[in-house]
């Protein structure tokens, strides 16, 4: 110890024996402590546990004092204690700036696991990496970047470790990156540039497309493109173009076809509507306004099922379908009364009639609507006139036959019955005369009848024949018959009407030939007469205007039955 004493060394502070269990052995000066005042409270903790904090190198005064540490042996080698010995770096007055060139400007010192001093006198953690002497470790620390390089001290568990700024090594790299950088900026910008305008002259013609798109999706057909280019863009805006004149010639003809249709619709007496499969109307006439009592702009997109009355509405969907799966002209409801529902609430009888129409791919229904309130008043109106002609023929005293020119019983009445004891529903077989003679000269008269001029002078002209007419009580047998048959029109289904009234008898028999007026009596009066108020009540002109006999016969009182 004494070869390393202050007095032999001045540079030396103070020494320090410590043993193998790190405790203080010796010190020199002797009975010197270890914590000399102008070390400072940081120097004394150092000279305490130099094994922890070797490498301690603090600057004190104008001083700066570091440890050398060395191992001691004995004879085998082994470590038995540690020499530390205290000595100034430097009596300079710079002394740290010595020790920043003998060391670097940037030197760490550490030992073991111990702290870590750098800048000479900033105590720091340990570097986050393990530090060895043949690689150069990476590691931040006060945010930031550094490079250590490692070496260690002989015989000692020190390492001197010289480390750099990584922005300080890799300044130059820094250089050449920044460079880069700015090239790839440069590069990048250019690219954006370059994209840009192409997408400039992508998107343009794209949005003129577009807007042109626009307007004619508003119903103006008359916007096009103007884009002249040779690449495909400009096949695009020509076909673009193109199009958009087929559709504007398509539209043109398509409204010039609904024009001529309207005017058909608004020409037709009926009402008529077209409808489409959806069952929505999408044109209508001016009837059809009339008769359901609503505006056009309200009939149009109307379901069609709302202009008919509810109990019929849950139906009609599913037979609207099965029309449009198999399209044929037809009426609707063969054989069943229909109704339309009016705007007001109101049900009116109509027919209806049913056309399919192709319009383009898609199929329509054309309905022709026709109000039918007034032949349905007029058919009550006839059914009441036959109900009461047939109340007046049936009371008749007379009994009154109503044949067909091929000599068919059609009518028969009570009085009829009570002469030839003939159920009414049993003389439909019969003839009205049976003799071959009879029924030639029957059919005669009739067909003398068919002439209007005729129809006069047979009127006037009236005479008694003997006819063969069948009797229930006497088959095949021949009945006198005085007959006046004054034929003539009357408008029923062109039957011949003739009355007849004969004598009973078993055998054939002469009546003679007596005439007389049918307006003479009371009975052919009054029955005239009723007549003449049926047909002022309702036409007869009404049911077909065909032929038919007058009401015919002749008067035999007397006769038994």
């Amino acid at each position: 110890l004494q070869q390393f004493a202050p007095e032999q060394d001045p540079n030396s502070m103070q020494v320090e024996l410590w043993d193998a269990d790190r405790s203080l052995a010796l010190t020199l000066p002797e009975d010197s402590k270890p914590e000399p005042a102008d070390l400072g409270a940081e120097f004394r903790q150092c000279a305490a546990d130099p094994f922890k904090a070797a490498g301690a190198i603090r600057q004190v005064g104008d001083a700066v004092a570091y440890p050398v540490v060395a191992a001691v042996m004995d004879d085998a080698g082994k470590p038995v204690g540690c020499l530390v010995r205290w000595r100034r770096a430097s009596l300079t007055p710079n002394a740290r700036k010595q020790l920043s060139d003998i060391l670097g400007s940037q030197a760490t010192v550490y030992y073991g696991q111990g702290d870590v001093f750098t800048d000479l006198d900033k105590i720091v953690p340990r570097p986050p990496v393990s530090l060895s002497s043949n690689e150069v470790a990476l590691y931040a620390r006060d945010g930031d970047s550094f490079m250590a390089l490692a070496r260690p001290v002989s015989g000692t568990p020190w390492f001197v470790v010289v480390e750099f700024p990584e922005q300080v090594f890799l300044a130059q790299a820094d250089r050449i990156l920044r460079r880069i950088f700015v090239i790839d900026l440069i590069l990048l910008l250019a690219g954006v540039a370059v994209a840009f305008a192409m997408s400039r002259s992508i998107t343009r013609p794209l949005r003129s497309l577009t807007e042109a798109a626009s307007v004619i999706r508003g119903g103006d057909y008359s916007r096009t493109v103007d884009i002249r280019r040779k690449d495909e863009m400009g096949a695009l805006a020509a076909a673009f173009n193109a199009m958009v004149v087929k559709v504007r010639d398509s539209r043109r003809e398509l409204e010039r076809k609904v024009q001529e249709r309207t005017l058909q619709l608004e020409a037709a007496p009926n009402a008529m509507l077209i409808v489409d499969e959806r069952g929505r109307v999408t044109l209508a006439n001016t009837q059809a306004e009339r008769l359901f009592g609503y505006d056009r702009a309200e009939l149009l997109e109307q379901p069609v099922e709302n202009l008919i009355p509810e109990r019929y509405r849950g139906a009609h969907p599913g037979l609207r379908a099965g029309f449009f799966g198999h399209p044929a002209s037809r009426p609707m409801g063969a054989g069943r009364d229909l109704y339309g529902l009016r705007k007001d609430g109101r049900e009116v009888p109509v027919e209806i009639g049913l056309n399919p129409v192709r319009i383009d791919e898609s199929t329509f229904v054309l309905a022709s609507v026709i109000d039918i309130t007034e032949r349905k008043r007029a058919e009550e109106a006839l059914r009441e006139s036959q109900a009461r002609l047939a109340g007046i023929v049936d009371s008749a005293m007379d009994a009154i036959i109503t044949a067909d020119e091929d000599q068919r019983i059609v009518l028969f009445n009570h009085a009829a019955e009570k002469m030839f004891l003939y159920p009414s529903e049993d003389v439909n077989r019969l003839g009205i005369v049976s003799a071959a003679d009879s029924r030639r000269r029957f059919r005669e008269r009739a067909e003398r009848a068919r002439d209007a001029s005729a129809h006069r002078e047979s009127a006037r002209h009236a005479g008694q024949e003997q006819d063969e007419v069948n009797h229930k009580d006497a088959p095949q047998e021949s009945v006198g018959l005085s007959q006046k048959l004054p034929f003539g029109k009357f408008d029923y289904d062109e039957p011949w009407r003739a009355a007849d009234r004969a004598r009973h008898g078993h055998e054939r028999v002469s009546v003679p030939r007596v005439t007389r007026d049918l307006g003479r009596t009371q009975t052919h009066r009054r029955l005239g007469h009723d007549f003449i108020q049926v047909g002022e009540d309702v036409p007869l002109a009404i049911v077909d205007g065909r032929l038919a006999a007058e009401y015919v016969g002749e008067l035999f009182p007397g006769v038994g039955g």
